[in-house]
């Protein structure tokens, strides 16, 4: 239970982070001060006495039965509100908020979720019309705010990162928290807003919360914050690396590479998998997939490389730094090869000297993660990997990624078919529930990445997807394979289409080509 309990809170704007639970906490009347880190005990302890003293029969249900969630405690105890306040940043604001969210947020009230005092956008748009009537508390992101009515009332479209939506906030003049709207009209503030969902007369919402309180949790002055309302070229956001993910495009990314990763994991599960952590520091070159990032502490002490030092600025300048990376690398393999030879790593010749590197050999990011789940899947029988690997090639280009994750399953006593078997049913369940979960999320790229996309695929991208999760996919040996790609060769020279040039592929080998 204490693994569960809420950790830290932010208000919600850039360096404005306030300590947490997981430092020291002098013990006042109805609240917690942050302050240094401590060891775990000290929390545990605190947290101890916290349950102690709201119930001791809550203390003994979180020893007893310490696998149980949250909301199960709360189910089986009766909880009450247990405030604390949390005081941090430069302008030392504090904020309060509920230490158990199992409590419940009353009577007419949509629930409070997970641990936070407040609901998601996403679970609030969710319940549609049928939450009308309902009080409810959002926090987020301002993407517009709009003074209307000669100052009489505003629109404020809040996000909280939780859905491609925004959540209309209506905020009438004479609230409690009115001046800060009209003080703070800018874009990605941020706020709470409390109230009542109602019926939206606007167009492609159902509710909108007419607000009862708000306030500012963040401003964000216009002439400090580098994004502009508008589409932003992704060149710019490259620039504005801890912002990018405010925009719809880089949003929409992390949410359905989120959903995609969380889809991986649950196949897995559900198919009786174990999932075997790989190393990221190797000393294998697994595959020879390709060139290897060496890992290294030699470098810390330029001493070791003198030749780096001495190196001319017009040679490091120049091409050939890559061939000599090249063959450093190469050096590396064939220490590596000799390191049984050579006692900790060392060698003659031109090759280098491990012996006072940290590990006493060459070791390397790595480029897969199959040899370690090849020999787990000898002793567990199904396990997979799912992490990252890192390719050296010197190719900066759009088509090659220096990192990226990977996954790979291994299965013992399976053939061939049950490998495809497997990989097939994995796709067809991560692209199902993604398309599932995140509609609006695909829709957008559909529509706004659409020309973006115009290289890689035409048409709609969910109907390919929902394509892909209907048909069974085609299968061909290598042979079919060449044979096909030799009559795309031919008819690329002729002019004539592929079925032209073969007439066989409208038989059987068609559903190959599709």
């Amino acid at each position: 239970l204490a693994s569960r309990l809420p950790l830290s809170y932010s208000n919600g704007q850039m360096g404005r982070r306030s300590h947490d639970f997981r430092g020291a906490c002098s013990l006042m009347p109805g609240y917690f001060i942050a302050s240094r880190p401590v060891f775990v005990t000290a929390r545990l302890l605190l947290l101890a006495l916290l349950l102690s003293a709201s119930s001791p029969s809550l203390l003994s249900a979180s020893v007893l039965l310490p696998t149980w969630s949250v909301s199960e405690v709360g189910r089986g105890v009766a909880a009450q509100r247990l405030p604390f306040q949390l005081r941090g940043g430069s302008d030392e604001a504090a904020a309060t908020v509920d230490a158990v969210s199992f409590i419940d947020a009353g009577a007419g009230a949509v629930p409070y979720e997970g641990f936070l005092a407040r609901c998601s956008v996403e679970n609030v748009l969710s319940l549609g019309k049928a939450a009308v009537g309902k009080t409810v508390a959002v926090c987020g992101w301002a993407r517009t705010i709009r003074v209307q009515g000669s100052g009489t009332f505003a629109f404020l479209e809040l996000n909280d990162g939780s859905s491609f939506h925004n959540i209309q906030v209506v905020v009438d003049k004479g609230i409690d928290g009115w001046d800060d709207v009209e003080a703070n009209a800018h874009t990605h503030t941020s706020w709470r807003a409390e109230g009542v969902l109602v019926d939206s007369p606007g167009k492609g919402q159902d509710t909108e919360l007419k607000a009862t309180a708000i306030r500012l949790l963040g401003s964000s002055p216009p002439e400090m914050y580098p994004l502009a309302k508008g589409r932003l070229p992704l060149e710019f956001l490259r620039g504005h690396p801890h912002l990018r993910a405010r925009t719809n495009t880089h949003g929409a990314v992390a949410r359905v590479r989120s959903a995609l990763a969380f889809a991986v994991h649950r196949f897995f599960d559900q198919h009786s998998f174990h999932y075997v952590h790989a190393p990221i520091i190797t000393t294998s070159d697994c595959e020879g997939a390709g060139e290897l990032f060496a890992v290294t502490t030699l470098l810390n002490d330029l001493r070791h490389f003198p030749k780096l030092i001495a190196a001319p600025e017009s040679e490091a300048a120049g091409t050939s730094g890559a061939s000599e990376g090249g063959a450093g690398i190469a050096d590396a393999r064939a220490s590596t090869s000799t390191g049984d030879e050579n006692e900790g790593g060392e060698s003659g010749g031109d090759k280098l000297d491990y012996s006072g590197d940290f590990f006493r050999k060459p070791a390397f990011l790595t480029v897969s993660g199959q040899l370690h789940a090849e020999a787990s899947a000898l002793a567990l029988g199904k396990v997979y990997t799912f992490g990252p690997t890192f390719r050296a090639e010197n190719s900066h280009t759009s088509r090659h990624l220096a990192e990226f994750w990977m996954i790979e399953p291994e299965m013992a006593f399976a053939d061939l078919n049950d490998a495809m078997n497997c990989a097939e049913a994995l796709l067809k369940s991560v692209l199902a529930y993604t398309i599932e979960k995140l509609p609006a999320d695909l829709a957008f790229f559909d529509g706004a990445c659409e020309k973006g996309l115009a290289g890689f695929w035409k048409g709609s991208h969910i109907a390919a997807i929902k394509k892909a999760i209907e048909q069974p996919f085609a299968r061909i040996t290598y042979t079919q394979a060449i044979h096909i790609l030799q009559l795309h060769h031919n008819a690329s020279k002729s002019g004539k289409s592929p079925q032209q040039e073969s007439p066989e592929l409208i038989g059987g080998q068609k559903s190959a080509v599709g």
